[in-house]
């Protein structure tokens, strides 16, 4: 024998689940806390990071500028060498 149910509880469990796939659905993205707090961790690392990205600049920009002088200094030993010429000092 099939039990009808009455109106009102078909109304009630159509609306319960339909409930329970909204809630569902609106758990399957992030939150705009989730979203502040991740932004607000990327904004601190960018700012930790950026002041030491410019020393170490300034460090290869410095080290580059000696390698230079360095081979600037053996070619003019090299060119002494080969044309038994002292050019400085």
């Amino acid at each position: 024998m099939i039990k009808k149910w009455p109106m009102e509880l078909q109304l009630k469990e159509t609306m319960t689940r339909k409930l329970m796939h909204l809630k569902k659905k609106a758990r399957e993205g992030f939150t705009l806390i989730e979203m502040m707090i991740v932004l607000l961790i990327i904004s601190i690392l960018v700012l930790l990071f950026i002041p030491n990205l410019s020393k170490q600049k300034d460090n290869v920009s410095v080290q580059g500028d000696e390698a230079v002088v360095k081979v600037v200094e053996s070619q003019i030993e090299i060119y002494e060498i080969n044309h038994n010429k002292k050019t400085y000092g």
